[in-house]
């Protein structure tokens, strides 16, 4: 496998581990094959893409849904009074 500078991995490491971006669209980025990515990966020891946490919804997301809920609640309480 050819060499590469600790630059090149940390850029890779990083859209790697930090970003849903498609594996081959990270190895064409880098000019590198799918097959190298995938071998960069173990040798590396990066952190698995399906090790990652749960997403979650965004902060404005999880607001949008407590006020939706909220208002809600308000409306089955205003048509029982």
């Amino acid at each position: 496998m050819a060499r590469y500078t600790p630059r090149f991995l940390a850029a890779a490491k990083r859209r790697y581990e930090e970003t849903d971006e498609p594996m081959p669209s990270i190895a064409f980025g880098f000019g590198i094959s799918l097959r190298t990515l995938h071998r960069m990966v173990e040798r590396e020891g990066w952190r698995k893409r399906n090790d990652r946490p749960p997403r979650d919804l965004s902060r404005a997301d999880q607001l949008l849904e407590e006020a939706i809920a909220l208002g809600s609640v308000l409306n089955k309480g205003s048509s029982a009074a």
